[in-house]
């Protein structure tokens, strides 16, 4: 959990640092059993800096999380490319994301 030569903090200012930057945080919810705390803070900041947070769920992940913990989040998607991208659009462009799904196929 540490940087070499910046520790906890420097880790943190790193990750405030990004978090700045950024257009949207976006928090694989598996990390979360892994660091709590790491991953606690990365919310706070992005909350203060007013940033749009993500939260992905691993393909078939079936992981029960705290009610306080996913309110935090702006949304909550599969591990899918379309969800993740829309999810993006969404919370950190405003774009609406509507989007059909064509099939073609002939009539005989």
């Amino acid at each position: 959990d540490n940087v070499p030569g910046g520790g906890v903090e420097g880790l943190k200012e790193e990750l405030r640092r990004q978090i700045r930057e950024a257009e949207i945080v976006v928090v694989p919810l598996s990390i979360y059993a892994e660091n709590k705390d790491l991953v606690t803070f990365q919310l706070d900041f992005a909350g203060a800096a007013k940033k749009p947070v993500m939260a992905i769920k691993a393909f078939g992940d079936t992981l029960m999380m705290k009610r306080d913990l996913m309110e935090r989040f702006g949304e909550t998607v599969e591990w899918n490319e379309r969800s993740m991208v829309d999810a993006i659009r969404r919370l950190a462009r405003h774009e609406d994301t509507a989007r059909w799904e064509v099939i073609e196929f002939t009539l005989d």
